[in-house]
């Protein structure tokens, strides 16, 4: 969205909260009798994505 740090805290603001009602929606239907944390299931999604930015980041540099 660029470097202007008023669009960006929007945009992630905005992006945030969607990303949260999808894992609520998740959460909620995935095991439709029962319902699981809403923590457990951004934590699954989450985790993962973070790994591979932190690869993604590092990979290309030597000495950075």
């Amino acid at each position: 969205v660029g470097y202007d740090n008023r669009t960006v805290v929007l945009t992630a603001g905005l992006i945030g909260a969607i990303f949260v009602l999808l894992c609520d929606n998740i959460a909620r239907i995935a095991f439709s009798p029962y319902e699981i944390a809403t923590g457990i299931v951004i934590s699954i999604i989450g985790a993962p994505f973070f790994i591979y930015l932190l690869f993604k980041r590092r990979r290309g540099r030597l000495y950075d």
